[in-house]
């Protein structure tokens, strides 16, 4: 593949024409190894003191030139400047850039300042220090670390992507995790090229630049001159505040104030000796199906599926079962217990099959494709998912599938007998079939199948969690009684986790911690600790304790959620500038029996509240009822609705603080 140059210099010209005087003032501040007097000066960021480092400027350019063979070469570049203020930005200086194996990485520089004996001394990086590693067949990354930071630093780097496939069309984030003085980018493309740029994010930052011009160009080929025209593009925001993550949220990259360039299609000559004449393809017609399709045709990809070497597996496990969903169980189990997951998350598989068979240790995405191997092979209809976990961001259909927006390969079952269709990742054992982990739940997925359809990536299990207490109550402040605990989804896999790593006993007290500061666990017990075909975790208590109970010589107080209640809001800020996200819906319930000693009778306990928002998508239930020396409680706490836009934090945030005031209020018994 032949680099070609870039007309930067006539794009400058051109555009400083044009616009003189606003060139001026929304120039990039930013060249290579040119410090300013005001970044050597600074020691602080004043509009935000507490930053551990700040970006003074970051600038990225897209640029599509004509080759001689009259084929297209993309190159983007990036260059970026920040100063360091604190040691926790320090692995600001780890650098890693991760691009495609049919493009070319190129022109990596990067440097160190440091103020020495009064005048500022730049320390470069040796390339024999860059690192180049093969992560797939289709993705490398280059990392490299910027010498010599401290506290005080500037470091700066930059470097170009090269293609000449027509597949560059790369994002940028305006935004980061730390305050940005200055980031732009420029697009420089011939109109051969449809695309379309959508600024997106949480846009409350007044853009400083937004042009959009074209530019005649001309190129020659022998004796042939061929013109067009350029689409000269720029976006440009400063003094961007850094990205804050807030309680309850999902990927902070969805927020991120950035742009996107759909590539919708382009012309391309009809051949070397035709230049004028052009076809048009179009990008975004079926698109995603061909990227599956292309995954599919995949040797390696494709192949993990196809592969014969799992039939002595498939065979060892399903034997002698007939119903597809105890095939489903036993392959999950299989690659649950003897199988260990890698941290790395991406869609394209790191090794062979066979590999994998022999290593037992693999990505995601390979298990989740080893399991529709296992399934495919056993008479279990099964096809790969494509997905974003949470921290990747959310992975959007009506944009071109681009391998940074997705990071993970799922399992999909049309139908299972009596169930419907559902979604496996064998990264989640032990959880029960029908629960995915907590990371998978972001959006919709993209089914490989024909038809190809989207589905929601959603659990077919429910998170619920119950306590049924029943106590007495004795005249010395003393309650007695057992404690039933029913636990579904999410609640049950860490009750689960936590007993086989601590232990039944270390469980109970983790549960009833509060209660038993002054008090005592008599028994305990579990069951279903171990079925995954069992979604329920229950146990059973039995105790005696004084906490929650203060006693007067001719009065009681009682805290009757005991240690059910909350006593901390989540929502503390009165601002907030992101959406809350639960992740998935949940139910918490708590009954109370207690009977009260004789001699007593209850003077006053919490009147009964009803909180319905949303139709019922946010609902919140105190009961009270008494009768004689009796008394029960029912509450119940339910969120169906798995996000709350930014409009609706001021009802979740008043309405956290009624319901903690509701269960910190007391029950009074007095003296008859």
């Amino acid at each position: 593949m032949k680099k070609t140059k870039h007309c930067v210099l006539l794009v400058t010209c051109l555009l400083t024409i044009a616009q003189a005087v606003a060139q001026k003032e929304t120039d990039s501040p930013l060249k290579f190894g040119k410090l300013s007097a005001n970044e050597t000066k600074m020691t602080v960021y004043d509009k935000d003191p507490d930053a551990a480092a700040v970006i003074l400027g970051e600038k990225a350019s897209l640029i599509y030139e004509m080759n001689r063979e009259g084929n297209w070469d993309g190159t983007f570049k990036v260059h970026e400047r920040l100063k360091i203020f604190k040691k926790e930005a320090y692995p600001s200086a780890d650098i890693r850039v991760s691009y495609s194996s049919k493009q070319v990485l190129s022109d990596v520089q990067a440097s160190c300042y440091n103020l020495e004996a009064g005048r500022w001394v730049e320390t470069k990086l040796n390339p024999n220090d860059i690192v180049t590693e093969k992560i797939s067949k289709t993705r490398h990354i280059k990392k490299f670390t910027i010498p010599r930071v401290r506290e005080g630093s500037i470091i700066e780097y930059s470097y170009a992507i090269i293609d000449d496939q027509v597949n560059l069309f790369p994002n940028w984030a305006f935004q980061n995790n730390y305050p940005t003085l200055w980031s732009e980018y420029s697009v420089n493309i011939p109109v051969h090229f449809r695309i379309m740029p959508t600024i997106q994010g949480v846009q409350n930052q007044p853009i400083v630049v937004k042009e959009d011009t074209l530019i005649p160009h001309k190129e020659h080929f022998g004796a042939s001159e061929v013109t067009w025209k350029n689409r000269m593009m720029r976006w440009a925001y400063k003094d961007v505040p850094a990205m804050k993550p807030e309680a309850m949220m999902s990927s902070i990259y969805n927020y991120k104030l950035r742009i996107t360039l759909q590539g919708v299609g382009f012309y391309k000559p009809k051949s070397e000796k035709e230049q004028t004449k052009m076809d048009y393809k179009d990008l975004l017609a079926d698109v995603w199906q061909q990227w599956g399709k292309r995954l599919l045709d995949d040797d390696d990809w494709g192949g993990f599926l196809q592969n014969k070497a799992t039939d002595e597996t498939v065979k060892a496990l399903t034997d002698g079962l007939t119903l597809k969903k105890d095939k489903v169980l036993a392959i999950y189990k299989h690659i649950g217990m003897n199988y260990e997951e890698t941290d790395y998350d991406q869609v394209y598989t790191t090794q062979s099959l066979k590999e994998l068979l022999k290593k037992r240790k693999g990505t995601p995405t390979e298990l989740n494709l080893l399991a529709i191997n296992l399934l495919r092979r056993s008479g279990v209809e099964s096809y790969p998912v494509l997905m974003s976990t949470r921290s990747n961001g959310r992975m959007d259909p009506q944009y071109m599938p681009m391998w940074e927006t997705m990071d993970r390969v799922l399992v999909y079952l049309p139908a299972l007998e009596e169930k419907d269709a559902f979604l496996v990742d064998v990264t989640a054992y032990p959880a029960p079939l029908g629960l995915l982990p907590f990371e998978d739940l972001n959006g919709d997925g993209f089914v490989i199948r024909y038809p190809n359809t989207w589905v929601p990536l959603k659990n077919t299990i429910n998170t619920k969690k119950l306590f049924f207490n029943t106590l007495t109550l004795n005249d010395k402040g003393e309650l007695a009684g057992t404690i039933a605990m029913t636990a579904t989804g999410y609640e049950a896999v860490e009750g689960r986790h936590y007993f086989h790593k601590e232990g039944a006993e270390k469980y109970a007290n983790k549960l009833l911690k509060d209660l038993l500061v002054d008090g005592k666990l008599e028994t305990h017990s579990f069951e279903n600790t171990d079925k995954l075909e069992e979604k329920y975790l229950k146990g059973s208590f039995k105790i005696k304790s004084s906490a929650f109970v203060t006693k007067t010589d001719s009065q009681m107080y009682v805290s009757p959620l005991l240690f059910w209640a909350e006593k901390e809001n989540p929502f503390k800020n009165p601002d907030r500038k992101y959406d809350v996200d639960y992740g998935y819906a949940r139910e918490n319930s708590y009954v109370l029996h207690l009977t009260i000693p004789n001699g007593y009778k209850v003077e006053s306990a919490p009147k009964n509240t009803k909180i319905n928002f949303d139709k019922g998508n946010f609902t919140f239930t105190y009961a009270t009822e008494s009768a004689g020396n009796e008394l029960k409680i029912n509450v119940k706490w339910s969120i169906k609705k798995t996000i709350f836009v930014v409009e609706e934090y001021p009802f979740l945030r008043t309405t956290y603080e009624t319901i903690l005031n509701k269960m910190a209020e007391q029950i009074v018994l007095s003296k008859i």
